[in-house]
């Protein structure tokens, strides 16, 4: 099997971005947010096909570490998108 081709820093913020932008619409359309197998569904791998529970997990992890997302332990569906997180997506939007 050929070796995989590491990922940029850039694509890992882009990523991370897609993953935080999705919480963030899930949340406003449904009032609850979405689980982890939604998330996973909703980030497609290279492949094509749904990004992995772990692939998912380092992402929401990354954005709790940055403070842009919150979660607790062991509940589902626990996950809020932080104030530092909304003017995140809100500043990436007037970049566009």
């Amino acid at each position: 099997m050929p070796a995989r081709t590491p990922i940029t820093e850039k694509e890992i913020e882009q990523k991370e971005l897609t993953v935080l932008r999705y919480i963030h619409a899930y949340i406003t359309e449904h009032y609850y947010p979405p689980s982890m197998s939604e998330i996973a569904n909703a980030i497609p791998a290279k492949n094509g096909n749904p990004a992995s529970a772990s692939v998912v997990a380092r992402y929401m992890r990354k954005l709790q570490d940055l403070g842009y997302i919150t979660t607790e332990p062991r509940v589902a569906r626990s996950t809020r998108v932080t104030d530092r997180g909304a003017y995140k997506l809100l500043t990436e939007q007037r970049k566009v």
